[in-house]
């Protein structure tokens, strides 16, 4: 009988894994994997839908999503970055690079893409929905990578040592509930009624911790490159919070409920990062 494709591709993942070990421990350690890849998956899809349910209370959600943000880059991906740096006995000086970077490519294609729209003649309603699907479409890629990281660390620890596994899958799962209201939140922030889109990032963020775990049963990430990586990450996601999140949360709705709500964010992530760490 003939599998279906998504079948066929897992039992050669799992059979690749046991090529590259010569055992059959390779697929206990690639079930423990992908079995907390799926919860994360499902972490995020809650989360998301979380945001679907409450679209009324968008400019509080956002709130709540700018300190998570904050709280993340703080308490999550700065300390994960000094961690490697200080395991691979290297200077901060390019991981630093790469944090400006990400800030600031950003930041300069947003601005030259408004300075642009200034200088000529005025945006049709196309040409802005246009410019809007591309913000989206940039938010939606990074946030993409960064969850595709999430797996391929679940994978890499579980290769590593179960019980490092375990910890790094725990701190995954427990942030991934606010990844999933993040995407929804920010697609929403740009296109309050385009539900399809931002089902479609919903999808595509909660199943990419999947897709990085089975791609550590073919490819193997330098640290350093990673670091860099995760440093590029941090910069896009302090952008995104400057110039996208925080303004649409306190803008036109600011209240004390909000700001209160971010300061909660930022708190959350703090307790989330902490004790997954001990």
């Amino acid at each position: 009988m003939r599998l279906p494709r998504t079948r066929q591709l897992l039992a050669w993942f799992f059979f690749y894994g046991v090529l590259l070990s010569g055992g059959p421990h390779a697929i206990l350690i690639a079930m423990l994997a992908l079995t907390w890849a799926v919860t994360a998956t499902i972490a995020a899809f809650i989360g998301g839908l979380f945001v679907f349910r409450n679209r009324r209370h968008l400019h509080n959600i956002l709130g709540l999503t700018a300190g998570v943000l904050i709280g993340a880059v703080a308490f999550d991906l700065l300390p994960e970055i000094f961690d490697t740096l200080s395991d691979l006995n290297q200077q901060p000086t390019f991981a630093m690079i790469g944090l400006v970077a990400g800030f600031l490519l950003f930041h300069i294609i947003e601005k030259g893409l408004a300075l642009h729209r200034t200088h000529s003649s005025p945006e049709t309603p196309t040409e802005q929905e246009q410019h809007g699907h591309h913000s989206v479409l940039a938010t939606g890629l990074a946030l993409c990578f960064h969850s595709l990281l999430d797996g391929i660390a679940i994978g890499v620890s579980f290769q590593a040592d179960s019980r490092i596994g375990l910890a790094v899958a725990i701190a995954v799962v427990a942030h991934r509930f606010s990844d999933g209201i993040n995407i929804v939140s920010l697609v929403l922030a740009r296109h309050k009624s385009d539900l399809r889109l931002a089902r479609i990032f919903l999808v595509a963020v909660a199943l990419a911790p999947i897709v990085g775990v089975l791609l550590t049963l073919m490819l193997t990430i330098s640290p350093a490159v990673l670091v860099i990586y995760l440093a590029f990450i941090a910069g896009f996601l302090l952008h995104i919070v400057a110039s996208e999140v925080l303004p649409e949360a306190h803008g036109h709705h600011s209240t004390y409920l909000s700001i209160a709500l971010t300061v909660v964010g930022v708190v959350f992530m703090f307790v989330v990062s902490h004790y997954a760490s001990i």
